[in-house]
This record gives structure tokens, C-alpha cells and sequence, in this order.
């Protein structure tokens, strides 16, 4: 609570637009839309057009004929007392949203009927509307002209249900990854019991092996630009359909992936109205957990396509 007290609210200046100075919440509001907007239109680059329609066709047969009779990986109260348990009861949520300290004080009667609207959820293949706007705050970047909207950082808030109806489902695709060795060895990235350090180990003994035979190593490293931003949503639903995941799961993140929003909160303290301070740009779902981790089978294909350790005929002399 002293923290709350003694924090120095600074307001936040005009903001320089397009089409001039916006002053009134509203102004920077739309002001501030423009530059997540740009980031998350498809990319530029020319497409091949066959595979293109080749995908989008192959998606439309596989969703026609999809059976929403299909047998779900039921959810049980244990497993989401046990989630409850793990989240963070001072983490906020999206305004008009459910806070964290008051999920963590549900009784078991509350919590198995929660259980109950996930396992509906999970027989009608269905991903709540509400769950998939992102309420999206302005933080100004040190050491930037507070002016340009591109000197803000965005946090985005999302449902703490929502959330939680997402690492439901991410526990079940991950059981699937695993079970079938979907995700390769090689990827580190947003795995549990992993990290950047572990493949920086990986690839120095990689190295260290070939100084001992005297070998050349080379590498190869790629930075892609924006990849979750403009990630092919119709090329990932692929990628999970010829990896067999199971049909209540592909729906659901078809549901996920589609209609996704974000609402610019640019000043509630100066504003009252939520037409006033709220402004709705497309939204990719990078950020969360969920989604994130979702991407990782398209690393196999990359991989895939690499060839294997060889030994080299040319030696350091």
C-alpha cells in the first residue's frame, strides 16, 4: 500500500501523430494504435500464390468434415486446483476481469463448476470471444521522446480465466509434442527444464569436439523478423493437422488464433468513459503462453531440412 501511495503519477504528454498533436485521451489513443497496427499486417514479401490456396483448401475440406463429436482429453477439479495453486495472486488482469487473489480464493464447489464450463468447452471446440481481447498499456521507454508514439512499450493484459484455460490446453498439446517427438532436440526455446544457457552449452561442445580433431565448425544463424507478429496462422494449423493432433485441439486453436483483438487503455485515470480511452487494433497472440509454445512445431520442419554432423576432410593445420 506505501508503494501505491508514494508512486509519482506523471502524465503523459501530447502525442505526435500522423495527422498532428493529439491532446484528448481519444486522439492518443489512435495515435498510439497505429504503430501495433503496423506490426502485425501480413508481410510484404511476395507469396507463392499455389501453395497459398493449396493450404487454405486443405484446411476448408479438413473443417467441413471435422466431427465435433470427437472425444476431448476431459479436464478434472485436482488438475485445476493445482493450476490455481501456481498462479501469481499479485499479477493484474484486464479491466472487468477476474483478479488472481480472488481465483485463489474460490471454494472446491466454485472450482468444479469452472471445470465444468472448460470440459464444455472442450466438447463444443469452442474458445471464448471475451478471452481473446488483449487490454493493452503504454509504458514510455527510458531515455525517449515521451512525443513519438513508438517510444512506448506495450504490456497487454489478457482474462486470468482465459489464461488459465490455456495452460489447460497447452498441457495437452504438449502431451502430444512430446508422445509423439514432435519438437526436436535441437530447440531450447520455451521448453520446461531448458534454456538459452543450455544451448549455448550444447553448442560450445560442439565446437570444443571439433577443435579436438582439428575440424572446422561452421554456423549458421537466423534472426526472422517479426516471426510471431506475422506468423501464417493457416500454415500453423497445417503444420498441427499433419502432426495429428487430436481434432478438438486444432479446432480450438483455429478458434484461438482467429477474430484476436487489442484494446488501447491509453489514460483511465484522465478518462472515465471506456469509448473514450478504448481503441480495438488486430492483434497476433504471440505474447501468451499458450501460443507461443504452439509455434514450436513449425521448428521441425527447419530442422528437419538440415543435414546431419559430418566429419570434415578439411583440418586446421
Amino acid at each position: 500500500m506505501n508503494r501505491k501511495l508514494s508512486k509519482k503519477f506523471i502524465p503523459t504528454p501530447p502525442i505526435l501523430d500522423t495527422d498532428g498533436i493529439k491532446y484528448t485521451p481519444l486522439g492518443k489513443a489512435s495515435a498510439f494504435k497505429h504503430n501495433p497496427e503496423n506490426s502485425f499486417q501480413k508481410n510484404s514479401e511476395p507469396y507463392y500464390n499455389i501453395h497459398t490456396n493449396e493450404v487454405n483448401n486443405y484446411i476448408n475440406i479438413y473443417f467441413n468434415n471435422l466431427a465435433i463429436s470427437s472425444t476431448p482429453d476431459f479436464i478434472s477439479s485436482p488438475e485445476v486446483i493445482k493450476l490455481i495453486k501456481k498462479i501469481n495472486p499479485r499479477k493484474t488482469t484486464c479491466s472487468g476481469g477476474v483478479p488472481n487473489k480472488a481465483i485463489r480464493m474460490l471454494t472446491f464447489n466454485a472450482v468444479t463448476r469452472l471445470t465444468r464450463i472448460f470440459n464444455k468447452f472442450l466438447i463444443i471446440q469452442h474458445f471464448p470471444d471475451a478471452w481473446e481481447i488483449a487490454h493493452v498499456l503504454m509504458f514510455p521507454k527510458p531515455n525517449q521522446k515521451r512525443k513519438f508514439p513508438g517510444s512506448y512499450r506495450t504490456i497487454s493484459l489478457l482474462s486470468n480465466i482465459g489464461k488459465l484455460y490455456e495452460k489447460i490446453l497447452l498441457k495437452r498439446r504438449n502431451d502430444h509434442c512430446y508422445t509423439n517427438n514432435i519438437i526436436p532436440d535441437e530447440q531450447f526455446g520455451f521448453r520446461d527444464k531448458h534454456s538459452c544457457t543450455h544451448q549455448l552449452l550444447r553448442v560450445t561442445n560442439k565446437i570444443v569436439q571439433g577443435f579436438n580433431v582439428k575440424h572446422y565448425t561452421g554456423g549458421v544463424f537466423l534472426n526472422v523478423r517479426k516471426a510471431f507478429d506475422r506468423m501464417w496462422h493457416n500454415g500453423l494449423i497445417v503444420k498441427l493437422i499433419k502432426y495429428q493432433f487430436p481434432e478438438y485441439l486444432v479446432k480450438i486453436i483455429q478458434r484461438f488464433l482467429s477474430n484476436r483483438s487489442k484494446l488501447i487503455k491509453s489514460f483511465p485515470q484522465l478518462a472515465t468513459s471506456k469509448q473514450e480511452r478504448l481503441k480495438a487494433v488486430p492483434s497476433s497472440p504471440a505474447s501468451t503462453i499458450f501460443s507461443t509454445v504452439t509455434s514450436l512445431a513449425t521448428t521441425k520442419t527447419l530442422t528437419a531440412s538440415l543435414p546431419t554432423t559430418q566429419s570434415s576432410s578439411h583440418r586446421v593445420q
